[in-house]
């Protein structure tokens, strides 16, 4: 889901063409690790259930916690600061933007 939210930003952003150029060479660098979704649907659809928030966060979560990770985003929307507020989550959440701004 997250690759499909990066080919959707960067194709608004730059082109198709693009778009695809770039998520191509993210996979191949093996930064990222790329999981079946079919394995995180439950837990996503339970997050989902739970609290308001958008269903690729919902995924972002649920993969963060199958991989004993950190859940990435590249900023904090109001929904999800919203449940952060709510109720705690079993990973811990980054945010991008704040990360970059604190050290810079």
């Amino acid at each position: 889901m997250a690759i499909l939210e990066t080919f959707y930003i960067l194709c608004r952003k730059f082109t198709w063409k693009i778009a695809k150029k770039k998520v191509n060479a993210l996979k191949e660098s093996h930064i990222i690790q790329i999981e079946p979704i079919n394995n995180l649907i439950n837990r996503a659809s339970q997050l989902k259930c739970q609290r308001p928030i958008a269903i690729a966060d919902c995924l972002t979560i649920a993969l963060a916690e199958s991989i004993n990770g950190k859940a990435i985003f590249y900023h904090k929307v109001k929904e999800l600061e919203k449940a952060m507020e709510n109720e705690l989550f079993d990973v811990e959440l980054i945010f991008f933007d704040e990360y970059v701004n604190e050290n810079s």
